[in-house]
């Protein structure tokens, strides 16, 4: 059976034709009365379904046209129709000649049994109903009756319009409150790239009222551009249907996240695009700082590492060079010869304690130091850095405040920075150390993206160099990099500087410009108010370094500096029991324990560490006098619990004379 449903609805008309298609019936469709019609004459269906209201031609007028025609007369007609005002509307359907007025929706299952009914009974009249003119009784009567039903359901239509009129209106309003909520920047595009709509931070971000606004091509009015730019994400989603995102640089140097979002009509087709973006230059900016602290880290980790093994690998350098000085008498070359190899070796030893002031692992001689006092009693050896043709000016202010620091380390990071700003200035100029107490609060830690709140002691190290390009800057921390011509720096300089700042809980940033000169700020907290504690140093003649015939337990893995300390130990009047791991420790300790007076110990060892073999050893013995030693950086060591304050620790490089007066301080106390 042919059947041709009529309705002006996309949705209702698919869903009608899928459910009689679904029933092995062939289904013709029309959006209108007056298609409809034309299709009635030409495909001469055998039942047509309609709704009423409907442009250009109603369901109505459809049925009074269809009944007028010899060619469609007898088609059997059911209204099928949402707009329902009462007994009326089917009365009128059934004198205009419907078979039936079916109210809108029903199930599947229900409305194609109703449809099966008036099927079946028009086969049985063998004709279909036509009009009643006696119930009409004129044509004037029928299009007075016509009209009436027709403002009613028009009237009926006007108050749902009006009702729904009200619920998008109140959820435009809610969903553009939303909107104009969000930080991001959103706007609504046309296919031709014009802005339909834009919330209110738009407005806000562009110092623009929406009237402004809309209409304009965005390119035009955010990049002042003739054409869309490069690589345009709206463009893109409209071509493609999908969401596109990029990155975007605006003219005042913020970077922009760009999303766009394809909206789709019923078919698919890309209509409009919303388009977001947020100002994502802060996060950029915190995540390129995360990376680069990451990337010093790892590089410290690597330096500290290094560090440790090149230490190991100059005791025994120094240390024999020492004992073939002393064995020898001065007019012998090999006096001269051990004296160069003594000087390159603590040569070579400053350069592992610069990578181990990079890592921050060295041990610090932290006390109260008033920065303004330590700057002035060491501006006589900066000065004397500097040379005759730069002019040094103080500007000292952070009074008597203190900070808890290692007065060795912070010199260091003035000579290095003295001495960086002497080689930017080789024809002459100002070179200002200033210092301030400031207050580092959320608004600096924003700005500049470091920081904890708190009060800092400033020190400022200001040249009128050559200064730095931006390319230069975010690598001048870095250990091995250098500007300077081969031969003429290490690259360590400005690393040791970032270390030791690091390592005292300070923070280190730099300012430059190319021919203008460079600033560098340095920001260490301020202590709690204390009277300085000074250290009560040991004393030790030299002549009293040997020992009495005392038996030390010598534990270490590496081959070369046990057999070193072991030489220097035995003609200093010590006996040595050696061990190449700390479970061999502990076995020659259980069995020379009644002996042993002292145990020196290498602090990361193989198969058991230094702290493990102590704990173990003082089961047997309690008293037992033990000194660690190590070329390993002290976070390493701190990290897994072995230094504590009641155990002695050397550093290595040990030289012969270091070893024996700690050996001696150690077993001289009670």
């Amino acid at each position: 059976m042919k059947v041709l449903i009529v309705d002006d609805n996309d949705d209702d008309r698919r869903l009608l034709k899928l459910d009689l298609k679904h029933h092995g019936l062939d289904v013709i469709e029309a959006s209108d009365g007056k298609e409809a019609l034309e299709l009635a004459i030409r495909e001469k269906p055998e039942l047509i379904i309609s709704d009423i209201l409907m442009p250009k031609m109603d369901g109505f007028e459809l049925l009074w046209s269809l009944k007028q025609n010899e060619q469609t007369k007898n088609i059997p007609f059911i209204f099928y129709s949402a707009i329902y005002t009462g007994e009326k509307d089917k009365k009128l359907a059934i004198a205009l000649g419907a078979e039936a007025f079916i109210e809108k929706p029903q199930e599947p299952e229900e409305l194609y049994r109703k449809i099966s009914e008036v099927v079946e009974e028009c086969k049985l009249k063998k004709v279909s109903n036509l009009p009643n003119m006696e119930v009409l009784m004129k044509e004037q009567d029928f299009l007075k009756a016509y009209s009436q039903i027709i403002a009613s359901k028009l009237e009926q239509k006007v108050r749902e319009l009006f009702e729904l009129n009200k619920k998008y209106s109140k959820l435009y309003n809610e969903f553009k409150a939303l909107l104009d909520s969000m930080p991001d920047l959103i706007c609504l595009l046309d296919s031709d790239l014009k802005i339909v709509w834009v919330n209110r931070r738009f407005e806000t971000n562009f110092n623009k009222k929406a009237e402004e606004i809309i209409g304009k091509h965005c390119y035009s009015f955010v990049l002042n551009r003739d054409i869309p730019c490069d690589n345009c994400p709206a463009k893109k989603a409209f071509l493609t249907g999908d969401v596109i995102s990029a990155e975007k640089k605006s003219q005042d140097g913020k970077i922009w996240d760009i999303r766009a979002v394809p909206i789709k009509d019923d078919k698919g087709k890309v209509v409009n695009v919303i388009e977001i973006a947020r100002d994502i230059t802060e996060e950029k900016k915190t995540q390129e700082q995360l990376i680069h602290a990451q990337r010093m880290e790892d590089i410290g980790i690597l330096a500290g590492g290094i560090a440790h093994d090149f230490r190991n690998m100059l005791t025994p350098i120094i240390g024999f060079a020492q004992l073939i000085k002393i064995s020898v008498d001065k007019s012998s070359p090999l006096y001269d010869y051990a004296d160069n190899i003594i000087s390159a070796g603590e040569n070579a030893a400053s350069l592992a304690q610069g990578l181990l002031a990079f890592s921050r692992k060295q041990i610090l001689d932290i006390k109260p130091v008033i920065i303004d006092n330590l700057i002035n009693d060491f501006s006589k050896i900066i000065s004397r850095v500097i040379g005759e043709d730069i002019e040094l000016k103080f500007n000292l202010n952070s009074g008597k405040h203190l900070v808890m620091a290692d007065v060795t380390q912070i010199q260091q990071v003035l000579m290095n920075l003295v001495a960086n700003a002497r080689d930017a200035m080789p024809k002459g100029g100002i070179l200002t150390i200033s210092t301030e107490v400031i207050d580092l609060d959320e608004n600096f830690i924003k700005i500049h993206g470091f920081g904890e709140l708190g009060r800092y002691i400033l020190i400022t190290v200001s040249d009128t160099g050559v200064g730095m390009d931006e390319a230069t800057k975010p690598k001048i921390f870095e250990p091995f990099f250098t500007t300077k011509p081969v031969g003429k720096g290490t690259g360590l300089g400005l690393s040791i500087v970032y270390g030791i700042v690091k390592q005292h809980k300070g923070y280190i940033n730099v300012y430059s410009e190319l021919g203008i000169g460079t600033t560098f700020r340095i920001y260490l907290p301020v202590a709690e108010e204390r009277e300085e504690v000074a250290k009560e140093e040991i004393h030790i003649d030299l002549d009293y370094l040997k020992g009495e015939g005392e038996t030390i337990l010598l534990v270490e893995d590496d081959e070369i500096v046990r057999s070193y300390m072991k030489t220097v130990l035995e003609e200093a009047n010590y006996r040595v029991i050696e061990a190449k791991n700390g479970q061999e420790g502990i076995d020659k300790f259980i069995e020379n324990k009644d002996i042993i007076q002292l145990v020196l110990h290498d602090i990361i060892m193989p198969v058991k560490n230094g702290k493990e073999v102590l704990e173990e050893i003082k089961i047997f013995k309690p008293e037992i006098k033990y000194i660690f030693m190590s070329g390993y950086t002290s976070d390493i060591i701190f990290e897994r619990g072995i230094i504590e304050k009641d155990i002695e620790y050397i550093s290595k490089p040990i030289s012969p004379v270091a070893l024996l007066q700690k050996v001696k301080e150690v077993l001289s106390k009670s």
